[in-house]
């Protein structure tokens, strides 16, 4: 028990959520790195962040680790012993007694030392056995387009944690969690951590590293849009279906686009992807389909095949070409429930000297979208008006911002 009258033993430990919505199905766990014994778990149900204490031992090893399924996983955070944490980190957490301060020192550290041969293409992964006996020959085994195998890795007898890492060029990889001829009872208390993939035994897909841009993400076989975006762009997508029925919506008001999507669920046909609507600079752009550096914002013509496992792209208008000396390209989305278009309904963008730049409406269809060509640094105004039996079918999307009449807004 610790002593309630000494701050010494009590760690605090602080979760956030950028968004203030609480973690969804993401929650965090600790563990004794000697007993395998779990000492704390808990989340945070809901609002930006939430502080508490924990009573940890004296020279004793613990694992912190968050798991379950959080709907966006880059609002999920926490900080202990100083250091901010990501949802997919494993933190190694240990108190110390120093004798410079006199006092208990929280120390934590959440990857392995890189090989100085490798410093900017290492890879570190975990490994965990929630039962505290290893892996028993399960390993897991990582190789390239040619079947080199690069890596295979076990977790040794009587143990509950490890960590390693991993030379790794620019690519996608083969990757592969493979029993050892173990009961399911067992395999199902094996756990590895890689590449802000995570999962038990057995297991088999594409790991893929993009050290330029920061990114190392797995594959499920979906089609993937992967995004070069910065964090603190407005930013989002519109996917729809080569007949204009509305298919798919994403959009995100500040983070986060930078990173990979995957587009589980669709079905083979053409489809027109839309990217951007915001503000954005000429830096901007994402890959698509393996093609690379297009620009932000876009209108994409995608083709999926092969049962959802072929992604092409067939065409691309650059949005911000039609914009022209300091006007700036901000994508305006239209969407009708109904299907038929917006009817006697318009919008207007009106600038500070009471002049209407454009004025337009969904003619038809579930979808479409205009490119205002704007300058910055200027106050503008967006009506929505001549609404008629079916106004509440009627969706805009602009600056991460959706819906309602009258909308002021600065550029």
């Amino acid at each position: 028990m610790c002593n309630l009258n000494s701050q010494n033993k009590l760690t605090p430990l602080v979760l956030y959520d950028s968004y203030g919505d609480g973690w969804g199905g993401a929650y965090y766990t600790i563990y004794n790195a000697n007993t395998a014994e779990q000492v704390y778990g808990g989340t945070l149900l809901d609002g930006t962040s939430e502080i508490s204490y924990l009573c940890l031992e004296e020279d004793t090893t613990y694992i912190m680790l968050t798991i379950g399924e959080s709907d966006v996983p880059s609002e999920v955070s926490y900080k202990i012993c100083n250091i901010m944490v990501t949802m997919d980190d494993v933190v190694e957490v240990r108190l110390t007694w120093d004798t410079s301060s006199n006092a208990l020192v929280c120390y934590a550290s959440i990857s392995i030392t890189p090989d100085s041969t490798c410093m900017d293409s290492f890879v570190s992964y975990s490994k965990l056995s929630f039962i505290n006996d290893g892996w028993h020959g399960s390993t897991i085994q990582l190789r390239n387009n040619q079947g080199t195998l690069l890596l295979n890795d076990t977790l040794a007898p009587k143990t509950f944690y490890g960590n390693g890492g991993v030379c790794l060029a620019d690519g996608c990889y083969d990757f592969t969690a493979t029993s050892n001829n173990q009961i399911t009872d067992d395999l199902a208390s094996y756990y590895w951590m890689m590449c802000r993939s995570k999962g038990s035994f057995p297991y088999s897909s594409q790991l893929c590293v993009n050290k330029k841009y920061d990114l190392c993400y797995g594959l499920s076989g979906c089609p993937i849009i992967l995004s070069y975006a910065h964090y603190s762009d407005l930013i989002g997508y519109i996917l729809s279906h080569y007949d204009n029925e509305y298919e798919m919506e994403w959009y995100d008001d500040y983070e986060n686009l930078h990173g990979v999507h995957e587009l589980c669920g669709i079905n083979d046909g053409e489809y027109n992807l839309l990217v951007g609507f915001g503000k954005f600079h000429t830096t901007k752009s994402f890959e698509l389909c393996k093609t690379d550096d297009i620009p932000i914002p876009s209108a994409v013509k995608i083709e999926i095949s092969n049962n959802a496992t072929k992604c092409d792209v067939a065409s691309i208008k650059n949005l911000g070409d039609t914009c022209s000396g300091a006007e700036v390209p901000v994508v305006f989305v239209k969407l009708d429930q109904g299907g038929d278009g917006w009817g006697t309904s318009k919008y207007s963008v009106i600038d500070q000297g009471s002049n209407v730049i454009t004025t337009n409406t969904l003619k038809s269809g579930m979808y479409g979208y205009d490119t205002l060509c704007l300058i910055p640094n200027t106050c503008y105004k967006l009506r929505l008006f001549g609404s008629g039996q079916y106004a509440d079918e009627i969706i805009w999307l602009m600056c991460g911002i959706a819906g309602g009449n009258l909308l002021i807004f600065y550029l």
